[in-house]
């Protein structure tokens, strides 16, 4: 009749983020290819932010553009 009340359940709240990538296509090989990652929290709560970025080269001509 009852759910076992020697337990409970903790669910953690991801915190809201707002994450852009701007970057100028095409990037050719061997050369610099700066990205800019822009994240804002618009959490009620702080957030630390680490990044590791690994770019792949691809065969795909039409790869990173928007349609």
């Amino acid at each position: 009749m009852f759910p076992n009340l020697l337990s409970c359940r903790v669910k953690h709240r991801e915190h809201l983020l707002k994450v852009v990538f701007n970057h100028n296509a095409p990037a050719y090989l061997d050369e610099d290819y700066p990205v800019e990652i822009e994240i804002t929290n618009i959490d009620t709560r702080e957030l630390e932010v680490a990044i590791d970025l690994l770019l792949q080269p691809t065969e795909v001509d039409d790869a990173g553009k928007s349609f």
